[in-house]
């Protein structure tokens, strides 16, 4: 009965592993240039960049799991997960750990709340971060027409990312495909949708994809 047990998970294994190999996608090249610039600005325009870069709080709780308070004036962020709270500087890479109220030192626990900060951050305000230090940009055809590739040499966990950005006719971003090195598979898809206006800011809270991707209880101060 084991042994059956084990080729049976040995075959869903491998069938998962097949399934994946043949999903993925090669990352595109792009066109880097003065019209992938043009269409990054299209898409900030969209967006209403100015709005977001004059933010000084964001609030949201992302998958119900992890909270957030964002002093983007500052350079400050609270994350918040169970009984644990981290304030992080995020200009130093530093931050006071708090469990159950009680501060402590914990380098384990301030990597994983910059961990979490980068990566949920990122389903939240991705389209706004496309003329950061260490961001590349270019043009791909697709059979949707032109898309934008966005790659990132620098910041984050895991630099060496890129995003292809499908957007409408009127530079609003509608999904993107993913490339980056901690998911096996190239090419994942996923919407940007249920876009909102919090103090004239553009923020999408739902992704679709290969899971849902949720941020809920947004708040924007200015």
């Amino acid at each position: 009965m084991i042994k059956k047990i084990g080729i049976a998970l040995l075959t869903i294994i491998v069938g998962f592993a097949v399934t994946l190999w043949v999903v993925s996608e090669p990352r595109p090249e792009g066109t880097p240039g003065p019209q992938a610039d043009a269409l990054a600005r299209k898409m900030q325009a969209a967006i209403n960049q100015p709005a977001y870069d004059s933010v000084k709080v964001l609030k949201w709780n992302f998958k119900g799991l992890h909270q957030y308070v964002w002093d983007k004036s500052n350079d400050q962020v609270e994350v918040t997960w169970g009984e644990t709270k981290v304030a992080l500087d995020l200009s130093t890479k530093s931050g006071v750990v708090y469990q159950n109220g009680v501060a402590k030192t914990d380098e384990g626990e301030v990597k994983t709340a910059l961990s979490y900060f980068y990566n949920d951050s990122f389903w939240l305000v991705a389209p706004y971060k496309l003329f950061d230090d260490g961001v590349a940009r270019s043009i791909v055809n697709t059979e949707e027409g032109e898309a934008l590739m966005v790659y990132y040499s620098t910041g984050g966990v895991t630099p060496g990312d890129a995003y292809l950005w499908f957007l409408d006719d009127n530079g609003f971003p509608y999904k993107y495909k993913m490339w980056v090195n901690i998911i096996p598979v190239g090419g994942l898809e996923f919407t940007w949708e249920q876009w909102e206006q919090y103090e004239g800011v553009w923020l999408a809270g739902n992704h679709k994809g290969l899971i849902q991707v949720e941020t809920t209880n947004l708040e924007v101060v200015l």
